[in-house]
């Protein structure tokens, strides 16, 4: 077995979405172990739930991550509102786009922040039932035709594991 030099953490369940197909249906979230070391992984991805719910508290999360030595960290998200906060704390972003609202959500935000975070990784999943034709994509890395996948395994040196959340706003629910 490979050792894992990337670690997918799971901050909180709470999403405003609850999409039928949400890899984190699969997974039983609350035997997930909660990550200790993190200055060992190369790279760590934020999800949830919905990273960007809570701002402020993700901001909280990724500067205790960067004072115990992680490298690099992206956020894994499908709001739109407060990416530009939390890219100025983080390597990247990738985006989801789920629905077309969605799109034009994103397009109003590429109209506005006029690729400002071109040293940053900015990646784009888009939903095959989405239609980002006429949208400026400049600066990301667009996936298109994205479909929910059965049983969401990990890529191979990935591991799963959970933040050890202190804070009752955004704790796992029972």
């Amino acid at each position: 077995m490979a050792v894992a030099s990337k670690l997918r953490l799971f901050l909180w369940e709470d999403c405003p979405r609850n999409c039928s197909g949400c890899c984190n249906k699969d997974w039983d979230i609350e035997n997930l172990p909660y990550a200790e070391n993190f200055d060992r992984y190369e790279e760590i991805y934020l999800t949830g739930g919905e990273p960007l719910m809570y701002p402020i508290k993700l901001v909280d999360v990724i500067t205790k991550l960067m004072n115990a030595g992680a490298k690099k960290i992206y956020v894994y998200t499908a709001m739109i509102t407060g990416i530009d906060v939390i890219l100025c704390y983080v390597d990247g972003i990738t985006l989801t786009l789920h629905t077309q609202q969605d799109a034009e959500d994103f397009r109003a935000y590429s109209e506005s922040c006029h690729n400002q975070h071109v040293s940053k990784s900015l990646r784009l999943n888009v939903f095959d039932c989405v239609d980002i034709s006429g949208i400026d994509t400049t600066g990301w890395v667009v996936k298109s035709g994205m479909e929910w996948i059965d049983n969401c395994p990990l890529p191979e040196g990935e591991e799963f594991m959970r933040w050890r959340n202190q804070d009752p706003i955004c704790k796992f629910k029972a």
